[in-house]
């Protein structure tokens, strides 16, 4: 069913949702467009609270990317702002503080330790771990070229990408422009890596263009493929054009998600077997089984 009409009927309205988390009983939505985090009772579709707003000041956010909730806490990542801004889950402000470079993409493991994609236009693309007080622990990972010579479309490729960690803080990363899913374990080794390819991305291909541009140092485009999630059973579902793309916690591929009418798995979440899907700048909410 469509859950937005639940958000209407209790005059919510959305501009543009990109970033979906669901705790207990609540869902959280990061609208981009006013910089806001809405927590809604999932069952009723009702707003409790409103987490922030936009602006330069202190515990205002200028360019949300992505959210985190953890231990009642939410990490959010601020691009233009430069930085992660905590707060918790009743919208009081507990911490903000200055990442390195730019933060995109952000996870928190038990520890409160945050996890945080950080990018620039010329350096490589970098995952930090900083602690709860924003001192930096250690440089995860870094992204390089796998060839000799430093290659400037693979190094472009390289930098988009999202993340997250599974049960064990295995950190899982998909290169979605490269069409590439790979997990590495605590210690930061690579256990392996697997290229996305499947019938509905290969109609895709026959039936559109690739769309990906090249700006100076920047890359754009999907190429089809669009996010992730993990379920309780470390499962990862990708997201992509016309459904998702299920894998095994070893990078084996297990089935195709494809429903009618066909869906883009977008900005969505993995809750008490369903999955709750969100595109179209989040103008469409929609609920669907998960096995």
């Amino acid at each position: 069913f469509d859950f937005l009409e639940k958000l209407i009927d209790n005059n919510l309205y959305i501009k543009w949702i990109n970033s979906v988390e669901i705790e207990g009983n609540f869902l959280y939505l990061l609208d981009v467009k006013i910089c806001t985090v809405y927590r809604v009772d999932i069952k009723s579709g009702k707003l409790v609270n409103r987490i922030s707003s936009k602006g330069q000041g202190p515990n205002e956010l200028s360019t949300p990317m992505n959210f985190s909730i953890k231990n009642n806490l939410i990490f959010i990542s601020d691009f233009s702002g430069v930085g992660i801004k905590i707060f918790n889950v009743d919208g009081n402000p507990v911490k903000e503080f200055k990442t390195e470079r730019q933060p995109t993409w952000i996870d928190v493991d038990s520890k409160n330790q945050i996890w945080v994609n950080e990018t620039n236009l010329e350096g490589f693309p970098v995952v930090n771990i900083y602690n709860i007080n924003g001192q930096k622990i250690k440089n995860f990972i870094e992204f390089r070229s796998t060839k000799k010579k430093e290659n400037k479309t693979e190094h472009l490729l390289n930098k988009k990408f999202i993340f997250q960690l599974d049960s064990k803080e295995n950190l899982v990363v998909l290169h979605y422009l490269q069409r590439l899913l790979k997990k590495y374990n605590p210690q930061g080794k690579l256990l392996w890596e697997k290229e996305i390819k499947n019938e509905i991305l290969d109609s895709f291909m026959k039936n559109s263009t690739e769309k990906i541009s090249y700006n100076k140092n920047t890359s754009s485009g999907t190429r089809a493929i669009f996010n992730m999630d993990i379920d309780a059973n470390d499962n990862i579902l990708v997201g992509q054009a016309g459904g998702g793309a299920k894998f095994r916690s070893d990078g084996e591929e297990l089935e195709l998600l494809i429903f009618d009418p066909p869906m883009n798995f977008d900005i969505f979440k993995i809750f008490d077997h369903k999955i709750i899907n969100i595109n179209s700048f989040g103008r469409i909410i929609n609920i669907y089984p998960y096995k």
